[in-house]
């Protein structure tokens, strides 16, 4: 006879070289066809394959595939949650980028694919940390910023341009 102890699973997460592995530990008592208890049976089962597929969907749900950036989905929740007195001014930035359909039309959707890429790199690389950047649309991109005035939007917005012109005058 078999019956489980009140205590919940519990997850055990054990440090390897290569990284964390993680297991379920389950509790079971064993008893007597008398219901008194004779042992108990902790069987762990590595799980690591699966925790893994659950943090890889929970990023994928967040964050745009080709960017890295965060998506329109989070974005939209997010900015509800910062629509809040203590982040006012609230500023919001919302750009795109120039050609991106005569680029994927005259060289391929490869060559646009990482002009948005470059152009994500460039926008993730200059905000400042606390602020939420996100790939709203095809080519769209948004910046909000906590506690920001116009004139930190207007010379954040200088700073992406510059550092756009930069690489496309590389190129």
């Amino acid at each position: 006879f078999v019956s489980r102890l009140p205590a919940e699973d519990e997850i055990l997460t054990i440090p390897e070289n290569e990284g964390e592995r993680f297991y379920k530990l389950t509790r079971v008592v064993l008893k007597d066809k008398k219901e008194k208890p004779i042992g108990i049976l902790i069987v762990l089962t590595d799980i690591s394959d699966l925790k893994e597929a659950m943090m890889s969907l929970e990023y994928m749900s967040r964050h745009d595939q080709l960017t890295g950036l965060k998506n329109r989905s989070y974005f939209e929740t997010e900015l509800q949650q910062m629509d809040r007195q203590e982040n006012y001014p609230l500023g919001i930035i919302i750009g795109d980028v120039n050609g991106l359909k005569l680029i994927n039309d005259a060289f391929g959707h490869a060559s646009g694919d990482l002009l948005l890429k470059e152009a994500a790199a460039i926008i993730s690389d200059t905000c400042p940390k606390d602020s939420l950047v996100a790939r709203i649309g095809g080519d769209e991109f948004a910046i909000v910023l906590p506690g920001s005035c116009e004139d930190e939007l207007i010379k954040l917005i200088k700073a992406i341009r510059k550092k756009c012109s930069k690489v496309s005058s590389l190129s």
